[in-house]
């Protein structure tokens, strides 16, 4: 007797099972088809269509094609008011398929089904099978594994919604223990492939309100717990935004930084910050001027492109890359003898 490919699951799991396939998959479906999607016999199809013929929830149309008997979920006679088309629902899918290796994969499967069902809203049922075509794929440098704190994740997006005070515990990098907070998560952050909290820290009764946000990376939660406590939401002024470049960790300044020309078309094609100015050079480099609100992420960057870019202001900043580079290339130096340790 050949082995069931699903023994676990219960005739209610597949009589739901068949009506979310004849209801998502638009599309005609022959008995022997059915059987084999569901891990049953045919006369098991038969009368589970039967059951749900009767419920009035879904009407079932059936037919015979090329000596086999199909089955499909009937065109409604009253069409969705929603006006949703296939391009729409696949605009959907190009957002989820541009963050999904930042979710962990019970959130991608959820968002996932959650589109599925937005199929139900399309006035041509025909058109659904092309409505989920994928368009997009990202490709990720470095991606963290969000799956060990799925579960919180989805705590703090519950405190989110409903405003609630959560208790945390937060290891930092670096810190040998782990620190507990009172915090009220307020947004999501994605910053080049990591995922980050926003919040208001919230005082114990008697201290002062704290307003500035605070920041915390979400693969660094060890736990998380909704309380019964509410909180009021950080002004929007204060949530991180695009104004400046980097993640806003201190006060704005201003950055000037020169690109030589094989540097230059990337960096005249891109906005990276409100209010930047871009001044030619007749041997083709750019001056690029440009709001920042990280330091060391303007480091980080210029470092990158290695002789083709030049910091020019501020001068302190300019200082501090030049210890950077001396100390690596001490660094490479000291390797090149044999000397590093």
């Amino acid at each position: 007797m050949p082995i069931k490919q699903a023994p676990h699951k219960s005739s209610q799991d597949k009589l739901i099972g068949l009506f979310a396939l004849l209801l998502f998959r638009r599309g005609r479906h022959t008995l022997s088809q059915l059987a084999r999607a569901l891990d049953c016999s045919k006369q098991t199809v038969l009368r589970m269509i039967e059951t749900i013929e009767r419920s009035h929830y879904l009407e079932i149309e059936s037919g015979i094609e090329k000596r086999q008997r199909y089955f499909r979920a009937a065109e409604p006679r009253r069409r969705p008011a929603a006006a949703l088309t296939p391009e729409a629902i696949q605009q959907l899918l190009l957002c989820r398929d541009l963050v999904c290796h930042m979710l962990p994969q019970p959130l991608h499967d959820e968002i996932t089904a959650t589109i599925h069902k937005t199929t139900t809203l399309l006035p041509d049922f025909e058109s659904r099978a092309g409505a989920f075509d994928s368009l997009a794929q990202a490709v990720p440098r470095g991606a963290i594994d969000y799956e060990p704190v799925a579960g919180i994740l989805d705590t703090l997006f519950d405190a989110m919604r409903t405003r609630r005070v959560c208790r945390v515990v937060y290891h930092a990098p670096g810190k040998p223990n782990h620190k507990q907070y009172r915090i009220g998560p307020c947004r999501f952050v994605a910053v080049r492939e990591v995922l980050y909290v926003v919040a208001r820290l919230i005082p114990k009764p008697g201290d002062r309100a704290y307003d500035d946000p605070l920041t915390l990376a979400a693969h660094r939660f060890r736990s998380a717990e909704i309380t019964a406590e509410s909180f009021d939401p950080l002004p929007e002024t204060a949530m991180p935004g695009c104004e400046a470049f980097g993640f806003a960790f201190e006060p704005p300044f201003t950055v000037k930084a020169r690109f030589s020309s094989k540097a230059a078309p990337y960096i005249a094609e891109r906005i990276w910050s409100r209010g930047q100015r871009i001044t030619k050079r007749r041997d083709g480099s750019i001056d690029l001027t440009f709001t920042a609100a990280n330091r060391a992420e303007v480091i980080a960057w210029l470092l990158s492109f290695g002789p083709e870019a030049e910091l020019l202001e501020p001068g302190g900043l300019r200082d501090e890359m030049a210890n950077r580079l001396e100390m690596t290339r001490k660094r490479y130096g000291d390797m090149l003898y044999g000397l590093a340790d």
